[in-house]
């Protein structure tokens, strides 16, 4: 986890994930805040963040482990989710990202991850390159749908409306 969650909330959030079927994406402590991200294969329902949360509350007020005001937040990370560690990257091989770092913005594919570095293929004066970042020199990076991956979900949803009858 990150974020300087003390071990034993984080115990206890892996545990109630587990529980719920869903897994745990981030998870931080900010001041009094608590921010924990979910996610499952198909997302993270509203229903999901509901029960997650009721759940990690009644644990930490019944063990104690946080002060009285703390403030428990819980959310999808969404499809446009930020990457904070090697195996975010490595799960989005194959997806459109955008990643800041000291020299600048980047955006391209994922082409390859591993524990050390991200390669992107980028498109410089039109011409696909590939460029191999160091996650200490990545400031921050994120997933970015593009207009394709967009109008692609949309066709496959109107094909499954009409496959339905039409009936959604």
């Amino acid at each position: 986890m990150i974020g300087r969650v003390p071990q034993a909330v984080a115990d206890i959030a892996a545990r109630v994930a587990g529980e719920l079927g869903v897994s745990l994406y981030y998870m931080e402590l900010s001041g009094p805040t608590v921010r924990v991200l979910i996610d499952a294969p198909t997302g993270a329902s509203h229903a999901a963040c509901v029960a997650f949360s009721k759940s990690m509350a009644a644990e930490l007020d019944f063990r104690d482990l946080l002060p009285d005001n703390y403030r428990l937040e819980v959310s999808s990370p969404g499809v446009e989710r930020r990457l904070y560690r090697p195996v975010d990257y490595q799960n989005a091989i194959g997806r459109h990202v955008r990643v800041r770092g000291r020299d600048g913005a980047h955006e391209g594919t994922i082409s390859a991850a591993d524990d050390a570095s991200v390669t992107l293929t980028l498109e410089k004066d039109g011409v696909p390159v590939t460029e191999r970042f160091e996650y200490p020199a990545i400031l921050s990076g994120r997933i970015k749908v593009t207009d394709e991956e967009l109008f692609a979900e949309a066709a496959r949803r109107r094909k499954a409306r009409q496959a339905d009858g039409g009936s959604q």
